[in-house]
């Protein structure tokens, strides 16, 4: 398995912390030791409508402020 610094999926309705409940066993992958995980609401990345560019933004600043933990960048 490789080390991802970010794990992100997009919201379901009501929960949006419970996912990350399995992740916390993997004590020494990266984004779990720095808890860089990002939620994405489901409604601007699950349509093809113009509020899906709201979605790319929201998935670039959430690589950012990654970016920003890890000391690469911003």
């Amino acid at each position: 398995m490789r080390d991802p610094q970010v794990i992100m999926r997009h919201s379901v309705e009501g929960d949006t912390t419970h996912w990350r409940e399995p992740w916390l066993k993997w004590t020494t992958v990266a984004a779990v030791k720095n808890q860089q995980f990002y939620v994405v609401p489901a409604d601007l990345i699950a349509r093809h409508s113009p509020r899906i560019l709201e979605g790319v933004r929201t998935i670039c600043d959430a690589l950012d402020a990654a970016r920003r933990v890890y000391g690469k960048g911003g």
